[in-house]
């Protein structure tokens, strides 16, 4: 009996930390090791820079060590990866599958110019590594399997100090990572190719019949909102392609779960959370949804803005409906055991905190992604139809307590032709309370937009040309804003049309990709299609909509005033093609004590306007402050510096 009591809990500690398709033969031997001695501290640095992650960082953990020989039949390192921070090395396996090994522990020195590589900064960065939980993914990975989104399987895994690993051994030999597997065609049954984003955007603006599965994305989306998953950048993603008659649909498949259930304790990391957007604390509440959900913007724009209400909320309730106690138990019981104890409790109690306010967090994301709504077009011939109170009747008033809508349709046009029945992409019936505005990204080909109808409150729309001849034909009361600087196309109504001529960050390098691809080889033309397509699908920098605030906290000493205690407020308003934005507002407030009167105040105030007078920057600055200095030697160059006044501070002016 002690025998099978032993055997079980030596089962439930291996499967806690190997997938059951690891074979534990693929391992030489096991070490029991700290992932990361160096994040230990005492009270006093966790109060400043915050207790993070740091217990499960620190605890011994026992770790397979990876017998290149056995592993995947046998692995051959083919080269060296890494995104922003982690870095990762990929083999090819002698089962014919590849394999990317990644790091446990990060190197923001990745991010930061070489000149400050050995300063403070770099420390207290490093440091903040520990803010992530190392064993999420196994956590996240559970959860997904009970909503049936496909993702990596991960392995805690050490690489061997191996000649096996040649030119990478110095680099890699003994270091702690994650083992995964790298995706292809072979996991997937019925599937007939796995892409990453960029590839994915580029089918998705060349081709009609090829869209995203929206409810395993919107799904995925739920889960990392859930999770406090905030790093679900283009990069975050694979997709997977299966045909559905003459359509292709692609499925969501997620990567790396670094930033699930991060922890942004202590005073300065909260700083730093006020002031960069995507940094977000997982907590027992959500985060402001725009921060929570800033890295993946651009993406969810692409996939969800034609999402219909009713869909969405469906799915919300099946979320949450799943996501029960035993659901969110059995999950924290993946990380290995020995952290187990450690962190079980917070990561449960806050899960099922957050799915007890899940259905308000929809609620929220959904008025955020229809708020101000981006639609993309193809770089086909499109037709998109834009109707005003569609259901009433073209120009028909509402009758009392009715809502305004807004009708979007996108059509395809092949030979000048439109088939509004089997012709139609894309349908979404917008509630104009919740819908400020509506861009309508044309991209290329000739396109034609028609507008139709009254409201009493309408979105402002604004269309976006590109390359090719497009028509807007406003038959509706309301006013159309559109932006092309191409002589072939054409207006009519109530149209204000922008022709100035806008410059994309990509179609400088696309141009000179255009003029030399016949002479690329494959890679060279890869290369150029990554550097083209994070041109191109990045999320606008600055930001073209929304505002943004920050709060900074202020504390100076200096040996004239002694110490200064004050903070700096910043408001910021962005605006469609408004770089760096619209207007900035930043009002500063701050006292010196050693004054003791009102001299020691300081208030300042500084507004920026950019977008009242086209091209024109209006400033407005008020300052009082009873602590400003100057030191004053005298007129010309032949003053003479005396040592005993300038200790009885005879040079310095006071104003």
């Amino acid at each position: 009996m002690k025998k099978l009591f032993l055997v079980l809990v030596i089962t439930c500690l291996y499967s806690s930390i190997f997938p059951q398709n690891v074979d534990q033969s693929w391992f030489r031997e096991f070490r029991t090791v700290i992932p990361g001695k160096h994040f230990e501290a005492g009270w006093f640095h966790e109060f400043f820079f915050g207790t993070h992650w740091r217990d499960v960082w620190t605890t011994p953990v026992r770790i397979g060590v990876v017998d290149l020989d056995k592993y995947g039949s046998g692995l051959t390192p083919i080269k060296k990866g890494g995104g922003l921070q982690t870095s990762s090395l990929r083999f090819k396996g002698k089962d014919g599958k590849e394999y990317k090994f990644r790091l446990l522990d990060k190197d923001p020195k990745k991010n930061l110019p070489k000149e400050i590589h050995e300063s403070i900064v770099v420390d207290i960065l490093l440091d903040q590594v520990c803010s992530y939980n190392p064993y999420a993914g196994f956590v996240v990975n559970d959860i997904l399997d009970a909503y049936g989104i496909y993702h990596t399987e991960y392995t805690l895994s050490i690489l061997p100090d191996d000649p096996l690993l040649g030119e990478y051994r110095s680099e890699f030999a003994n270091m702690i990572g994650i083992m995964e597997l790298v995706p292809d065609i072979t996991q997937f049954e019925g599937s007939d190719k796995v892409i990453g984003s960029i590839k994915l955007l580029n089918r998705l603006n060349k081709e009609f019949d090829e869209s995203v599965d929206g409810k395993e994305y919107i799904m995925a989306r739920f889960l990392d909102i859930l999770l406090g998953d905030w790093d679900r950048h283009k990069d975050n993603w694979k997709w997977i392609m299966f045909e559905d008659g003459k359509r292709k649909i692609y499925k969501p498949y997620p990567m790396d779960r670094d930033q699930a259930f991060c922890k942004l304790d202590g005073i300065f990391p909260w700083i730093a959370e006020q002031n960069v957007l995507q940094l977000n604390n997982f907590g027992y509440d959500y985060s402001n949804m725009r921060y929570l959900t800033w890295n993946a913007r651009y993406i969810d724009q692409r996939f969800l803005a034609f999402m219909p209400k009713d869909e969405w909320e469906k799915i919300t309730n099946e979320i949450y409906d799943k996501f029960t106690n035993e659901l969110i138990e059995n999950a924290v019981k993946k990380l290995p055991a020995e952290v187990y104890d450690i962190a079980k409790n917070e990561i449960t109690d806050k899960l099922k905190s957050r799915r007890d306010k899940f259905k308000e967090a929809s609620e929220e994301f959904y008025e955020l992604v229809n708020v101000s709504t981006d639609i993309y077009t193809t770089d086909k011939n499109d037709l998109v139809l834009i109707e005003f109170n569609p259901i009433l009747g073209i120009g028909l008033p509402l009758p009392e307590n009715e809502k305004d809508l807004t009708r979007i349709s996108v059509f395809k046009k092949e030979n000048n032709a439109v088939d509004k029945k089997g012709g139609l992409i894309k349908q979404k019936l917008f509630d104009n309370s919740i819908t400020d505005e509506i861009r309508i990204y044309l991209q290329d080909g000739d396109d034609d937009v028609v507008i139709w109808g009254k409201c009493d409150i309408s979105p402002k729309i604004r269309i976006i040309g590109g390359d090719g001849k497009d028509e807007i034909k406003n038959n509706s009361d309301e006013n159309i804003l559109f932006y092309d600087d191409g002589k072939k196309s054409q207006v009519s109504g109530d149209v204000n049309w922008d022709d100035d001529k806008f410059n994309l960050p990509y179609e400088l390098p696309l141009k000179g990709f255009m003029k030399k691809k016949d002479n690329l080889s494959k890679e060279e033309k890869d290369k150029y299609e990554d550097l083209i397509g994070n041109l191109r699908y990045e999320p606008v920098l600055p930001p073209d909509k929304f505002d943004l605030t920050s709060f900074i906290p202020i504390f100076t000493y200096s040996p004239d005033f002694g110490p200064y205690f004050g903070g700096t407020y910043n408001y910021t308003k962005y605006g469609f093609r408004m770089n760096p934005y619209l207007y900035k507002l930043q009002f500063t407030l701050g006292y010196a004590p050693v004054k003791k009167s009102l001299k020691g105040l300081v208030a300042d105030f500084n507004s920026d306007f950019m977008g009242i007078l086209k091209r024109t920057d209006i400033n407005f600055h008020v300052r009082k402050s009873g602590i400003e200095l100057n030191n004053y030697f005298g007129m010309g160059n032949n003053t003479v510096y005396n040592d005993s006044l300038s200790a009885s501070k005879y040079y310095k002016v006071e104003h």
